[in-house]
């Protein structure tokens, strides 16, 4: 991953002060990322992949008000991932919320414009990106789908949170 010039610059502000605009996001990355380590050994496809998509999510929040054209692209990388993500599942019911959540990015990459013009059309999909991502906690933690299964839903929640958060910002 690339070290994101803004969470260098604020590493020592607590999260809860940074609430503007893409913060969410690179909140809820930082979820993800925590939400990987709950799930299994790093060397292991899910939590790898888990990981890189909270880092990719992280970048889209790093130039959400910055770069849209920046922010497509690294949507659709996470698009991608979570893509990925569905086809590792042995479960339909979660390789469709991965699903979901992979087509709720891809829709925000397809999005033309600039930052004045991006954000405000994301809405939708950030909205529909936390539901899955709440429905996916719930699953999880119904269906105790990792070795730590408890933990994994609460990182999936919080992350939902923050980016519905984001979402009624507009």
């Amino acid at each position: 991953m690339r070290l994101l010039p803004f969470m260098a610059a604020h590493s020592d502000i607590p999260s809860t002060e940074l609430q503007m605009g893409g913060d969410h996001l690179i909140n809820a990355g930082q979820e993800l990322r925590t939400a990987a380590t709950c799930v299994g050994p790093e060397n292991l496809a899910y939590p790898r992949l888990l990981r890189e998509a909270g880092e990719n999510l992280m970048e889209v929040g790093q130039y959400w008000t910055e770069s849209w054209e920046a922010v497509t692209y690294a949507a659709e990388d996470t698009s991608s991932i979570f893509q990925s993500l569905s086809r590792l599942q042995q479960s339909p019911e979660l390789a469709g919320l991965y699903s979901g959540s992979s087509s709720e990015l891809k829709a925000i990459s397809g999005i033309v414009g600039c930052t004045s013009v991006g954000p405000p059309s994301a809405v939708a999909n950030l909205e529909r990106l936390s539901k899955y991502l709440e429905e996916t906690a719930q699953f999880v933690e119904k269906e105790k789908a990792c070795q730590d299964s408890r933990g994994f839903g609460k990182s999936l929640r919080k992350a939902s949170k923050e980016i519905m958060t984001l979402a009624k910002q507009y």
